[in-house]
């Protein structure tokens, strides 16, 4: 089993960085259910279909190895919003994951004992910023994007925060809500009742030089959380 990813009270993040031009072993499909096989046979791109298998390959080696089960064992579920849950995971050991990917390179963040969020974003190199929805981002957010010496990166940096709460929440949030969430505060976020009646810890992290990313955790204690980045090397099922 993989024990560095349960202490209580840290955030783990592994990383993937996967090429679209690897295949997965067609054999290995077998460690799929049905359903996932079925999703995966509906995708229109093959380089599409590749980056999915890989995508929840990924998963099931990571949470093989926290079970201690079989990969193929691993039994996977989604909510209502197609939000992916693991109950031998969540029920058993009290643990929790959220998932996100960009631009080839994708994450699972895991913790113990706290619902989370994690999303991912993969930081443009012009944004013009006269075309931001004023419906996505509150009045103070508009105000740091448009004042910041690096725009782009300050956009990309509150937009990870608001797709890592609406994972968290599993509430879809609709795009004419976003505004109502303001994530300039440094820590605790409160998210509108009519949208989510928590406060929430909303905290961005570092990966690589070009991505933004962010995690969102419910009812954690402090007003910090420390966030472990392990680099996942290869899937095993690749060639």
């Amino acid at each position: 089993m993989i024990q560095p990813f349960l202490h209580v009270g840290q955030i783990s993040v592994l990383t993937l960085n996967y090429d679209s031009t690897d295949s997965i072993i067609e054999n290995s499909l077998n460690l799929l259910s049905i359903k996932e096989r079925d999703r995966a046979s509906r995708f229109r791109f093959e380089n599409d279909r590749q980056e999915f298998l890989k995508r929840r390959i990924f998963l099931r080696e990571v949470l093989a190895g926290i079970t201690g089960l079989p990969m193929g064992s691993i039994e996977l579920s989604e909510d209502m919003h197609g939000k992916p849950m693991c109950s031998q995971l969540s029920i058993e050991l009290n643990c929790f994951f959220s998932c996100s990917s960009s631009n080839n390179l994708a994450v699972i963040a895991i913790a113990n004992g706290y619902e989370l969020g994690v999303d991912i974003q993969h930081i443009p190199i012009h944004y013009e910023l006269n075309d931001l929805p004023g419906h996505l981002f509150s009045e103070n957010e508009r105000k740091v994007i448009s004042s910041s010496v690096e725009p782009e990166k300050v956009l990309c940096k509150i937009w990870t925060k608001k797709e890592a709460i609406a994972k968290l929440t599993g509430s879809g949030l609709k795009f004419e809500e976003l505004d109502l969430i303001d994530t300039t505060p440094s820590d605790f976020i409160h998210v509108p009742s009519a949208l989510f009646d928590e406060k929430l810890l909303v905290q961005s992290f570092a990966i690589q030089e070009e991505f933004s990313s962010a995690v969102a955790i419910k009812n954690f204690p402090d007003t910090h959380a420390d966030i472990l980045v392990y680099a996942w090397n290869t899937l095993a099922v690749t060639i």
